[in-house]
């Protein structure tokens, strides 16, 4: 059962229409509801939805990816997709008043588009996602960034108390985050501990033959249709309150870069006890 050009499809539609949403909202509070809101919490909003739209963009190319049989295009989905962590990150220092990495962001997005570019990739029309197995390190990078942006906003949180600065990153991709994390993990430990066959039998076949280095990230970007809403909420949460000053700049990017990569560790060596992969094959 492989539905994912039509899930590619059903999503991409689904987070353009937020976005064209949240877009319009911006207008008409920034036209007829005395929008006087910093230049800068503005641009969050805008940065937001071009982050959330990056992702719609991601699924739709997906979908012609599949139905064209077309590498290049996958590859440019790929690029879209990590492309949302930059745009978040701007969203993140429009909030807190200071730079914190989006240029390096921009770097890595970048060098890891030329790495994509210079092999072959393959990918395939897998249930309702697309399994991509060769990429491996574009997924590494994304979870640096994406892990990297969480720690900022947690610490920030901690030093200022203020409940915005967990809920940009919760409403913006967290709760795709958590919920895709305890999907796959859960079926590759179900997986690991019962058998492949077991497996099959329990689902008719819809999650069988389940590989999470593979499968995940496509799964994520299906779950991430469920942010919507809430980007929605937080735009109006934004609208509608006085939020941080530049007392918020002084955060200090140290403990989460250590903790970044300290978790990024965890999660690679922890990676077979959920997969039926070898560390040859995940970097291959």
């Amino acid at each position: 059962m492989c539905y994912s050009k039509e899930v590619s499809l059903i999503a991409g539609g689904t987070i353009f229409s937020f976005s064209t949403i949240n877009f319009i909202k911006y207008k008409l509070y920034e036209c007829f509801k005395g929008f006087t809101k910093s230049d800068r919490q503005r641009q969050m909003i805008l940065w937001l939805t071009l982050g959330y739209l990056s992702i719609g963009v991601h699924q739709i190319l997906e979908f012609f990816a599949i139905h064209l049989e077309s590498h290049i295009i996958y590859k440019f989905g790929l690029i879209s997709s990590i492309s949302a962590m930059y745009f978040n990150m701007r969203a993140t220092e429009s909030l807190l008043f200071k730079n914190y990495g989006s240029r390096i962001y921009l770097l890595l997005i970048v060098l890891c588009s030329v790495h994509i570019f210079s092999r072959d990739m393959s990918f395939q029309n897998h249930h309702f996602y697309i399994r991509g197995e060769s990429h491996f390190y574009w997924g590494a990078v994304w979870m640096l960034l994406f892990l990297y942006w969480n720690f900022l906003h947690l610490f920030t949180f901690f030093k200022t108390k203020k409940k915005v600065a967990l809920l940009l990153p919760f409403c913006s991709l967290n709760l795709s985050f958590i919920l895709s994390a305890l999907y796959c993990y859960s079926i590759g430990l179900y997986q690991e501990v019962n058998g492949h066959n077991n497996l099959a039998s329990v689902c008719g076949g819809l999650l069988s033959n389940f590989e999470i280095v593979f499968d995940a990230p496509s799964i994520w970007c299906v779950f991430a249709t469920l942010q919507g809403p809430l980007l929605l909420y937080f735009s109006r949460f934004v609208y509608t309150r006085d939020i941080f000053n530049n007392s918020a700049q002084n955060v200090s990017v140290k403990y989460p870069i250590l903790l970044t990569l300290l978790l990024v560790s965890i999660i690679f060596i922890s990676l077979p006890l959920f997969s039926a992969l070898s560390y040859k094959m995940i970097l291959k």
